[in-house]
């Protein structure tokens, strides 16, 4: 796609692809090109050079910023519209991808702006297929139940409306200039009301309907990033959660059950059994606070470097407690900047592996080993128990394809953008994860 380029004397206005605006100095006296009918009229005296250099004088103060609301972006983007084109009314009508409804926006003459959806089918069609391009449009001086309409072919008289006969009464509608809307998330028509002969400056309303097509999508797009960004930590608490309080809690229970059993015939022992599980419930509390903790945003907490021996030496002691398993750890961090951030979620990398062996693996000894390689973590987690319920060697890529292995540990390896690779045996497992130590999360 090439620029547009408007101008009239001295001035030259270009919008490009990405519907950037720019003011640029030229010698020719008038150019169109590639966006304007051919029917525009070239010599029309009402097309002067101030004229249009008002028009691209307010262009520059089109708002670049964005709203939080959609209906501000809408009331805004209206009045820079109106005021742009020097329009007493406006009125958008559009929809929207997947949804069934018409959108209708108007804004008055004193600058007050409603917004309604309507149900479908109530102005079908809004428009008909002569306003596919931008159209000036008003009542017949001689008969005015007939419309006048300047298009790219030439001047036409309908005895029809082109707009829904409702849509007109219902907005009063004498004359407009009828321009598409066509954005990714809403495509509809921009009605400048209450016009003169306005198709001179009929350009210039379509670089306002395009801008106002690109803060829509913008806006669209921004929300959508926002909402996938919640979703995605909504899963990454979930995650977190059944990974290390919940397994903890499931843990207690079951221990608890044991306690209850020996109470009456071994008292010494479910005692120790209580201070025990005590301290784990105390080790969860302090895991749940610094859970807490993070979830703080970025600001009102404190970063740095993540200090890994002390978390794994608790793990080591809580599951020694609640599975009467034996971990043994190394870690070769030195020299290695590991934030709090990913070092949190390295730890809950380890302990769900560690638990998967416990639980599921049946293993009595676990062995973890840390260490930093070619901007990347490494840890692997090597055990003695049964197993996969597969036996071999399987990459992250073939555990997803094929629906094995644990689901959840995969799921938070590729939310950190690292790599699995698992080896099963009936005689215990052997996971090697790589994390990069630039995770986006991690700075």
């Amino acid at each position: 796609m090439t620029d547009t380029l408007v101008g009239v004397g001295q001035t030259l206005l270009s919008v490009g692809p990405d519907r950037d605006l720019s003011v640029r100095q030229t010698r020719v006296s008038v150019l169109y090109s590639n966006a304007l009918p051919s029917s525009y009229s070239h010599s029309s005296p009402r097309m002067t050079a101030q004229t249009v250099s008002g028009a691209l004088s307010r262009l520059r103060s089109w708002p670049r910023d964005l709203p939080a609301d959609f209906a501000t972006l809408l009331k805004d983007s209206m009045q820079h519209a109106v005021g742009v084109v020097c329009a007493r009314r406006l009125l958008m009508a559009w929809e929207e991808p997947d949804e069934p409804w018409l959108h209708l926006a108007s804004l008055c003459a004193k600058g007050e702006m409603t917004w309604v959806q309507e149900p479908p089918g109530k102005y079908e069609p809004v428009a008909e297929s002569i306003l596919t391009s931008s159209v000036f449009i008003r009542r017949a001086d001689h008969d005015a139940s007939q419309f006048e309409a300047k298009t790219a072919d030439g001047d036409l008289i309908l005895t029809e409306p082109p707009l829904d006969a409702g849509l007109v009464e219902r907005f009063a509608i004498s004359s407009a200039a009828c321009i598409p809307l066509s954005g990714s998330s809403a495509a509809g028509h921009v009605l400048f009301l209450d016009v003169d002969d306005w198709n001179d400056l009929l350009p210039c309303g379509e670089v306002v309907a395009g801008l106002i097509a690109n803060r829509m999508d913008q806006f669209i797009a921004i929300q959508k990033a926002r909402e996938d960004a919640i979703t995605e930590e909504r899963l990454r608490v979930a995650r977190d959660l059944h990974d290390s309080l919940l397994q903890s809690f499931t843990g207690v229970v079951l221990q608890l059950e044991t306690v209850h059993q020996i109470l009456a015939e071994q008292p010494e022992t479910a005692r120790k059994r209580i201070t025990e599980l005590q301290g784990v419930i105390m080790s969860d509390q302090r895991e749940l606070r610094s859970y807490l903790q993070q979830l703080r945003p970025r600001s009102l907490r404190s970063e740095g470097a993540f200090e890994l021996l002390s978390p794994l030496t608790e793990l080591r002691e809580r599951y020694h407690r609640q599975w009467e398993i034996d971990v043994d750890f190394e870690v070769e961090t030195a020299g290695t900047h590991v934030s709090h951030s990913l070092g949190q979620e390295v730890n809950r990398l380890i302990a769900e592996a560690v638990a998967n062996a416990a639980k599921h693996g049946q293993a009595r000894n676990v062995f973890v080993r840390v260490f930093a390689e070619a901007g990347e973590l490494l840890i692997t987690v090597h055990d003695d128990g049964t197993g996969f319920p597969f036996e071999g060697s399987y990459t992250l890529s073939q555990l997803r394809d094929q629906q094995i292995g644990p689901v959840s540990l995969s799921e938070r390896i590729l939310s950190l953008g690292g790599d699995l690779a698992i080896d099963s045996t009936v005689s215990g497992a052997r996971l090697d994860m790589r994390i990069p130590l630039t995770w986006p999360g991690s700075v």
